[in-house]
């Protein structure tokens, strides 16, 4: 239960700024949308937006996703508002949300979540 609530903790924070951008691989959920880069397959993006989807982060409200790969390292770049980085209980969800996907989406492989502008610049 307590993971469900700081999934939606942290889903609350990653609200869109609202500028799009131009990219060729991405699946949408809703008003949500991840993309993904050519270092990733559909179906390792689609466990992580599907796994995603059900903790709630895509709960009607406009979020951005990337997803790329650094060796053997997933990178899940998540667009927010605002300088969030330093918020104690946002880095917590962070961490406990990056524990999760590795886990749930990617055979326990691991797992990097930053934190960036809607153009997935890292704050």
């Amino acid at each position: 239960m307590q993971i469900i609530v700081r999934f939606l903790l942290l889903s609350a924070v990653l609200t869109i700024l609202g500028c799009e951008l131009i990219h060729d691989n991405s699946i949408e959920y809703g008003e949500s949308k991840l993309y993904f880069t050519k270092l990733i397959k559909q179906a390792e993006a689609k466990r992580l937006g599907d796994f995603l989807s059900s903790q709630g982060v895509f709960n009607g409200k406009k979020k951005l996703f990337q997803l790329d790969k650094s060796g053997n390292t997933y990178k899940l770049n998540a667009a927010v508002k605002g300088d969030m980085g330093s918020d104690r209980q946002v880095i917590a969800a962070i961490m406990e949300m990056a524990n999760a996907i590795s886990q749930h989406s990617f055979d326990g492989a691991p797992v990097e979540i930053l934190l960036t502008d809607n153009k997935f610049n890292q704050l």
